[in-house]
């Protein structure tokens, strides 16, 4: 007797993830911690109980100042020669692709808990541009991240543009010959999608996406309003 299996769609943003299927045609959030549907994409490896937290309970370890190192936006790394190179982290070493597999397989796992549904084929969200139009990382940072999913346990993997999901999502397949303008402002990029909406689907008009998100904002708020009254000259 075979298992049937489905297709897990998931966002892993630099900041957040969240992870849904189709239920009737219809998309369905999972429950990725408690009853939240989404969770924080961070990392937190304990050095004295030699485990890796995840998500909300990495975020308290890092606040209650346990020993160990604490690791957030990962996705931004994709494409990049240090995703491949190895580094000690808790009892082995490791590449990024290993931590981020991780993650994801953590996702799989919980969303297949959550619904008693196998998933083996996944479909993910991916930025217009991850790191800029033309330039030779950007390939290698989708091509990163299937391995990511590859390693997490999926067999069958796919993208699709995250602003094209959003406007599916807005209810767009049910207005026919509607156009609109989908501006998502992630953590790590900002994309601007012009589409009109069709029988067969969404059609993307323009497409435009920068390598800036709320990540930089934070970093030039820290760095020129913050740390200057921490002593930084």
């Amino acid at each position: 007797m075979t298992t049937q299996t489905h297709t897990l769609g998931i966002d892993f943003g630099t900041s957040n993830t969240a992870a849904g299927y189709a239920v009737d045609g219809k998309p369905k959030l999972v429950k990725l911690a408690g009853d939240q549907t989404t969770m924080p994409t961070t990392f937190f490896f304990d050095f004295d109980s030699r485990k890796t937290l995840i998500g909300e309970p990495a975020n308290q370890a890092l606040l209650e100042g346990l020993d160990g190192r604490f690791m957030r936006a990962l996705k931004r790394v994709l494409g990049t020669t240090l995703m491949h190179e190895k580094r000690q982290v808790l009892n082995k070493r490791g590449t990024f692709v290993d931590i981020i597999a991780g993650f994801l397989r953590e996702v799989k796992l919980r969303a297949e808990a959550d619904t008693g549904l196998t998933f083996d084929n996944v479909i993910s969200g991916r930025p217009v541009v991850f790191h800029g139009a033309g330039d030779p990382r950007e390939q290698q940072a989708e091509d990163d991240l299937r391995a990511c999913y590859i390693a997490a346990g999926f067999k069958e993997v796919s993208f699709m543009d995250e602003p094209e999901a959003a406007a599916i999502a807005s209810g767009a397949l049910e207005q026919s010959g509607e156009v609109g303008l989908i501006v998502d402002i992630g953590g790590g990029t900002s994309d601007f999608s012009l589409f009109r909406s069709g029988e067969n689907g969404v059609d993307i008009l323009a497409n435009h996406g920068v390598r800036v998100g709320g990540t930089d904002f934070d970093r030039a708020i820290n760095i020129d309003r913050v740390m200057p009254l921490l002593g930084k000259g």
